[in-house]
């Protein structure tokens, strides 16, 4: 007769940690209870565990399983006995048991598990499956490499970012290198604080990830990174991003906390609230011209900063239209974490084209202003900028009506060889305006 065969749920049947899964979740539904949870550690794991459980619940469907190991046990579970041990509450373990439909029973344990298994077989032999286990095919999981964790921590947004060297060029101070270096550091900080909150994002983020016909590849859904690894580099990307800031003005540091709290509340609350999400996401865009103005010590330009409130509004429509579009390609109504439904389809389009067909209007109000006077000899030059950002903002509408926009505007462009053109004929225009 075969050995009983033993399957350790956390890193084996799923590619995480069912506490750090409950423990995220707990963060995002109920962080109140994060102040108990020194007194839960405390009384034991199990009392841990249970409490967590009778808190909150992790869909258990959309857990990163690993399929090839499930689809193993199911073609060789008659030949023997095939037990899930794991550390969580025995409810939540009986759950995934029958969800896999390949276990016989299922064991909570509160200590080591080859222990618990020693003393529950005695001198009975088992086998057991766990992590460390060599030469079982279904279990070779690949290392997060570099290629991994570049894109956990969205280095192609920092793209972005690029928004705070704005004031310095349109300013004319790119021969002040002492300028330069400080608003460069301005950017290093706004590129690891951006970091910790996409990692913060994501981690919040793995249910309705998990459920995104492309986002559940991202490396914290997937389970290709771990959770802690996650909290880890979160916490030391914001930590750099602090200490790099406590070197630069006063005021660059308000804009940084500003942009950290929003995007937190983002993350939590603002992202499911309609229209206060986009307005959110538009502030933010103008917050990073903000903190450039702020580095080169410069008065805010009311000109500049409406200007980037409307375009960058309109962009964040389209990253929402693009949502609900897709949405209502699947057949879903509302997309998950969002406040919207496709009824707002239309909406949320007609909003999107007005903001950004307004940006264009006071782009050409302030070329009439004496403000231009100051920073172009020949300003009328920049007329021919104004169909140039016509035609950008409705190709984007055009392609995002026709699916073909990425749920990141940003990120479309940064791959859009057409846009690269008219930023070359637009920087072109301003250089010949300056002269």
């Amino acid at each position: 007769m075969n050995l009983p065969l033993c399957i350790k749920l956390d890193n084996v049947l799923i590619r995480s940690s069912f506490y750090w899964e409950s423990f995220i979740l707990l963060i995002k539904d109920k962080p109140l209870y994060l102040f108990l949870l020194p007194i839960w550690c405390l009384k034991g794991r199990a009392y841990l565990m249970d409490k967590m459980a009778s808190l909150v619940h992790p869909e258990l469907e959309l857990l990163p399983y690993n399929q090839a190991l499930i689809a193993w046990l199911k073609e060789n579970q008659h030949e023997r006995e095939v037990i899930l041990v794991g550390h969580a509450s025995q409810s939540e373990l009986d759950k995934i048991a029958e969800y896999c439909g390949c276990f016989s029973k299922a064991y909570a344990v509160e200590g080591s598990i080859p222990q618990f298994l020693n003393q529950q077989f005695k001198e009975q032999q088992y086998e057991y499956i766990d992590e460390k286990s060599n030469g079982f095919k279904a279990l070779e999981n690949k290392k997060a490499g570099l290629k991994t964790w570049l894109k956990a921590i969205r280095v192609h947004q920092y793209a972005k970012n690029l928004l705070i060297f704005l004031p310095l060029l349109l300013g004319h101070f790119v021969s002040q290198i002492e300028l330069d270096i400080q608003v460069f550091l301005g950017f290093i900080c706004f590129c690891l604080l951006a970091s910790s909150v996409y990692i913060l994002n994501d981690l919040l983020d793995l249910a309705s990830d998990r459920r995104h016909k492309t986002k559940h590849k991202r490396a914290f859904a997937s389970g290709a990174i771990s959770i802690p690894a996650g909290l880890l580099i979160m916490l030391l990307f914001l930590t750099l991003a602090v200490s790099l800031a406590l070197s630069l003005p006063q005021a660059f540091q308000i804009c940084l906390l500003v942009y950290y709290v929003l995007t937190f509340l983002y993350s939590f609350v603002l992202k499911r609230m309609v229209l206060l999400d986009v307005f959110t996401l538009s502030a933010l865009y103008t917050l990073r011209i903000v903190a450039g103005l702020s580095l080169v010590d410069q008065i805010f330009s009311s000109w500049l900063l409406l200007f980037s409130m409307f375009f960058f509004t309109s962009l964040a429509f389209a990253k929402r239209y693009t949502e609900l579009f897709n949405s209502l390609k699947s057949g879903v109504n509302k997309p998950h974490g969002r406040g919207y439904h496709v009824e707002h389809l239309q909406m949320v389009s007609q909003f999107g084209v007005a903001s950004g067909y307004v940006s264009t209007l006071i782009f050409v109000l302030y070329l009439d202003s004496a403000k231009a006077a100051q920073y172009y000899h020949q300003p009328k030059l920049l007329y021919l900028a104004c169909p140039i950002i016509l035609y950008w903002i409705s190709r984007i509408w055009i392609k995002a009506s026709e699916g073909q926009l990425h749920e990141d505007p940003v990120v479309y462009a940064l791959h859009d060889k057409v846009s690269y053109l008219l930023l070359m004929i637009m920087v072109i225009l301003i250089g010949l305006a300056i002269l």
